[in-house]
């Protein structure tokens, strides 16, 4: 099974990105489940235990949705001190824990006005395991 913990769901995934979650390379799962909890805005004020507090909410409702978590690879993105706490915990959990890598265009148009207009495009390259 590979697991979406992110705010992007599967359906606005592009064609690649699905591919290689469902069948290909290092990931390869049949299943791709998006999990029902969005990663949820961390508070910037919030202290180092409530952000913990915020993680073991997540894999309970999680494991609670989905069972064991040992075997299983899970698509881990949100904000930082988030990530890396459920990326330990659920390593410890026996789940393989992966961050999706981009290759990012920006192109930039002048505007009548003379202000410039950014834009940035993100293409899915891989799924990548984290390091443990």
């Amino acid at each position: 099974m590979f697991i979406n913990m992110t705010n992007h769901p599967v359906s606005k995934w592009n064609k690649d990105q699905v591919d290689v979650a469902s069948l290909g390379m290092e990931v390869g799962c049949q299943v791709i489940y998006d999990f029902s909890q969005v990663m949820p805005q961390v508070d910037p004020e919030a202290n180092t235990c409530e952000v913990e507090d915020v993680g073991d909410e997540l894999i309970q409702k999680l494991i609670s949705q989905v069972g064991k978590l040992k075997g299983t690879n899970i698509l881990v993105q949100g904000e930082y001190t988030l990530t890396f706490y459920l990326v330990l915990k659920l390593t410890e959990l026996g789940a393989k824990c992966f961050t999706a890598t981009t290759k990012r265009e920006v192109v930039e148009n002048k505007m009548p006005d003379g202000s410039v207009k950014k834009e940035s495009i993100f293409k899915f390259v891989q799924f990548r395991q984290y390091p443990l």
